[in-house]
C-alpha cells in the first residue's frame, strides 16, 4: 500500500510544505484529496493527480490554491452571518465574488489528506498548520490600546514591528502576520484600532481614529523591546494608517511596509447612518480627507467593483485643493518604504496610488528609499501564503492571487530583514 509522508505533521502555514507519496506501485496513477474548514464552518476541498510516470511529490500550497467550497459542516447551526456568507457563495456565478475562505484568527487548524488509487483509499494523514511557532508567546494587551503581542521566548529578536489590519476591524490579518513575524524572530504587536463589534473597547466605526493611538502602541512596543525605533506594517486602511503614522512620527519608525496602500486619507468606514467624517484625527482635529459620493451606502457585502467606483469618484469629483490636502504627506517619511499594490484591485486603485506615492517621494528627493512591487494579476485581498487565496473579483485568478501572496510575503520578510 502506498503511503503519504508528511514529516512530523506540524508546519508553519507560510512555509513551503512538501508531501511525498511513498511505496508507489509502478504504472499506477494516484490522487490526493485535500480537505479543510474555515472559521465559518465552510468545508473546502480539492485534489491533485500524481501521474504514474511523474514525481510522487507535491507542495501543499499548490493544492491549497485550488480548493473550492464544498459544503457547510454538518450539524453546525448557521448564524445570520454564516447565512449571509453562504448566500454570497451561491451568488458567485453572478460575478460578485469567487472565493471567501474565512480563516481570520491565528489559531492552528488541520488539513486532511486522503491518498487514492482509482476509487480505493490507501492512506490518510492529517497535518496541523500553525501561525505561531511553539517558542512564541502571545500576550493579550488591554489598556490604552488593544492588541496582541507576539515574541519569541528564548531567541533574541531581530527587531520589532507594529502590524495594522484593514477595514475588517479587530485582529484578523494583523494577528496572523504578527504571529508569523514573531515566529521568524521579531517582536510583533497586532493592533486593533476599531472593531465593528466594539470588542476591546474599540470604536465601532473607523472614524477619526487618533494617530496618537498608534504612537502610544509604538512607544509601548519600544519599551518592551528596549529599541529606539520600530517597523510598521499595514494592509488596506491599515496601510493608510501606517503611512500617516510614519509621516507624522518619523523618528519612531525604522521602516514601513504597506499592502495595497492608499495615497490619500479617505472618509471613514462605518455601518449605519453616514456622518461623512475623516478616518483619522491628529491633535483633536480631523485629518483632511476625501469624501465618498453623496449617494454612497457602505455595507458588509457590496457588488463587485462598487468600492473601486466609490474611491475613484471620491478622487475624481473632489476639487484640486481638497485632493492636495487629503494626500498623505509621504514626502515627510524618512525611513525605507515598501509598497505592494494590485493591478486588479476591486476596492481602490492601489497600483495608481502606489505609483503616485513613488512620484511624490521622487519629487521630494526620497525616491531611493522606496520600493514598489506591483502584482498585475492580484486583487485587494492579500493574505499570508499557504491559505486558499481570497479573490474579490471575477477578474482575479486564484493561482495568480496565491502567487502574489507568496511573493509579497517574501518581499516583506526580506525588507524587514534588511531594515528592522
Amino acid at each position: 500500500m502506498a503511503e503519504l509522508n508528511t514529516g512530523n505533521g506540524i508546519f508553519m502555514v507560510d512555509r513551503r510544505i512538501p508531501v511525498t507519496v511513498e511505496k508507489r506501485r509502478p504504472g499506477t496513477e494516484y490522487r490526493v484529496r485535500i480537505e479543510t474548514a474555515d472559521e465559518m464552518d465552510q468545508v473546502w476541498g480539492g485534489e491533485i493527480i500524481l501521474p504514474a510516470a511523474g514525481p510522487g511529490r507535491f507542495l501543499l500550497e499548490d493544492v491549497m490554491t485550488s480548493l473550492e467550497f464544498r459544503h457547510m459542516k454538518k450539524g453546525r447551526p448557521l448564524s445570520a452571518l454564516k447565512m449571509m456568507v453562504f448566500n454570497r457563495l451561491k451568488k458567485s456565478a453572478a460575478g460578485e465574488c469567487r472565493r471567501m475562505f474565512y480563516r481570520l484568527g491565528a489559531d492552528s487548524f488541520p488539513v486532511h489528506m486522503t491518498l487514492c488509487s482509482g476509487s480505493r483509499p490507501e492512506d490518510r494523514k492529517s497535518i496541523e498548520l500553525r501561525f505561531r511557532a511553539a517558542d512564541v508567546e502571545a500576550i493579550p494587551v488591554q489598556g490604552p490600546f488593544t492588541g496582541r503581542f507576539y515574541r519569541p521566548r528564548d531567541i533574541v529578536t531581530k527587531g520589532s514591528v507594529l502590524v495594522l489590519g484593514g477595514s475588517t476591524g479587530g485582529l484578523a490579518w494583523s494577528d496572523q502576520a504578527a504571529a508569523l513575524l514573531a515566529s521568524r524572530g521579531y517582536a510583533a504587536l497586532a493592533l486593533s484600532y476599531f472593531d465593528f463589534r466594539g470588542a476591546g473597547g474599540r470604536p465601532r466605526r473607523l472614524e477619526e481614529i487618533p494617530l496618537e493611538y498608534f504612537k502610544s502602541a509604538i512607544d509601548w512596543l519600544k519599551g518592551e523591546t528596549g529599541e529606539d525605533q520600530a517597523g510598521i506594517l499595514g494592509i488596506s486602511k491599515g496601510a493608510e494608517a501606517a503611512l500617516l503614522t510614519a509621516s507624522v512620527y518619523g523618528g519612531d519608525i525604522r521602516s514601513a511596509a504597506a499592502y495595497v496602500p492608499s495615497g490619500y486619507a479617505f472618509e471613514g468606514v462605518y455601518t449605519g447612518r453616514r456622518r461623512n467624517r475623516s478616518s483619522w484625527s491628529l491633535g483633536g482635529k480631523p485629518v483632511p480627507f476625501l469624501s465618498y459620493p453623496e449617494e454612497t451606502k457602505l455595507g458588509m457585502f457590496m457588488r463587485e467593483g462598487e468600492l473601486l467606483r466609490i474611491h475613484r469618484d471620491a478622487l475624481d469629483r473632489a476639487d484640486a485643493g481638497t485632493v492636495q490636502a487629503a494626500a498623505l504627506p509621504v514626502d515627510r517619511i524618512g525611513c525605507p518604504l515598501l509598497l505592494i499594490s494590485a493591478g486588479r484591485d476591486a476596492t481602490w486603485p492601489s497600483s495608481y496610488m502606489a505609483e503616485d506615492i513613488v512620484r511624490r517621494m521622487e519629487q521630494a528627493g526620497r525616491g531611493g528609499q522606496v520600493i514598489h512591487r506591483d502584482y498585475p494579476g492580484a486583487g485587494h485581498c492579500f493574505q499570508v501564503p499557504g491559505l486558499p487565496p481570497l479573490t474579490d473579483s471575477e477578474a482575479v485568478d486564484a493561482a495568480a492571487m496565491a502567487k502574489a501572496n507568496r511573493q509579497a510575503w517574501d518581499e516583506v520578510l526580506a525588507f524587514f530583514g534588511e531594515t528592522v
